[in-house]
């Protein structure tokens, strides 16, 4: 019995120092990645928006904004487009080279498919290409992301009007996106001022 638990401390201690030297060469590995200067020119740039975006926790629940109809309506579905500042473009690099931020793009996308489907057929956004484009663009990104959180199936047997929680589920801080995304616009727009550089032109679709 001894010899069994020295053999099992043995293996145990093998096991942390294998543990800790993966950690330390995973460290490093990533410090070699964070410190990599992108160049932003080509394929040359980081694949997210280099900013802290920690952890949130979100309650699915039913709303009574962002409703199908009404007065307010279509000022709350408008409020997902960031409209009149960055429209979801950020400047990176030495050129101030333009990125779409994904975030903005796919909420760019819902708002369009409330618009097109629900208010206003003759919009300029209803466009067979655009509307094909943002609902497949969608369904690319729901396969992406893979989502396998398990959801009460009870929506059909609740009372919406009495029962609007739903579920808490860990998120990424949206709040995060949108703040790093206006400072951007900001930098941006004093800096056209120092440099005069001529006015942004963002694409309409």
């Amino acid at each position: 019995m001894p010899t069994q638990m020295a053999h099992f401390i043995v293996l145990l201690i093998l096991a942390l120092n294998i543990s800790m030297m993966l950690r330390v060469v995973l460290r490093s590995m990533n410090a070699k990645l964070s410190m990599h200067k992108y160049s932003y020119v080509g394929e040359d740039y980081p694949l997210w928006y280099p900013i802290e975006v920690g952890p949130v926790a979100m309650t699915f629940e039913e709303t009574g904004r962002f409703a199908l109809q009404g007065p307010v309506a279509d000022a709350e579905w408008d409020t997902l487009r960031v409209i009149n500042t960055h429209e979801g473009f950020v400047r990176l690099g030495p050129d101030n080279r333009m990125f779409s931020v994904a975030m903005f793009h796919e909420l760019h996308c819902v708002s369009d498919v409330f618009r097109v489907a629900l208010v206003d057929a003759e919009d300029p956004r209803a466009k067979e290409h655009h509307f094909q484009h943002c609902l497949n663009y969608l369904r690319q990104l729901f396969l992406c992301s893979a989502d396998a959180t398990l959801e009460p199936y009870d929506f059909m047997e609740r009372d919406f009007e009495r029962d609007r929680g739903g579920f808490t589920r860990e998120c990424r801080d949206w709040s995060a996106v949108y703040e790093a995304s206006a400072r951007n616009w900001d930098w941006w727009e004093e800096y056209k001022l120092t440099h005069r550089t001529r006015p942004s032109t963002f694409p309409t679709s």
